[in-house]
């Protein structure tokens, strides 16, 4: 994952992006506390987008993949993580590649979970 551009968001947010063709990632950070269950949604048909999205969750490091969806036509990516440790966590949501559904809108947004 390139973190080094990754754009910082808040569990209390919801985030909007724009995946412009199959080659474009976007990159999110994210500060989260040891123990906390967190529900990752990326919505874009839920929207009315023609992104087919799919969302990565990689660790502190930015480099280690956590959890990864990339769910079938025409379902959103969502990922629900319990984290072991505080810090700072990244988020990947880029297109499927299949060269339809390749561009468009989306929300990126947290539920916490029990």
């Amino acid at each position: 994952a390139n973190h080094g551009q990754a754009n910082p968001v808040t569990t209390s947010q919801v985030s909007c992006g724009h995946v412009d063709s199959d080659d474009d990632k976007d990159y999110f950070s994210v500060q989260v506390g040891a123990g906390e269950t967190w529900t990752i949604t990326v919505d874009s048909f839920a929207v009315g987008s023609t992104l087919k999205g799919q969302l990565t969750l990689f660790d502190t490091d930015g480099e280690t993949e956590l959890a990864y969806d990339d769910p079938t036509y025409p379902n959103d990516p969502i990922i629900t993580h319990t984290f072991g440790s505080a810090g700072r966590y990244y988020l990947q949501v880029e297109s499927d590649f299949y060269g339809t559904y390749d561009s468009g809108g989306y929300l990126l947004s947290f539920t916490s979970s029990p």
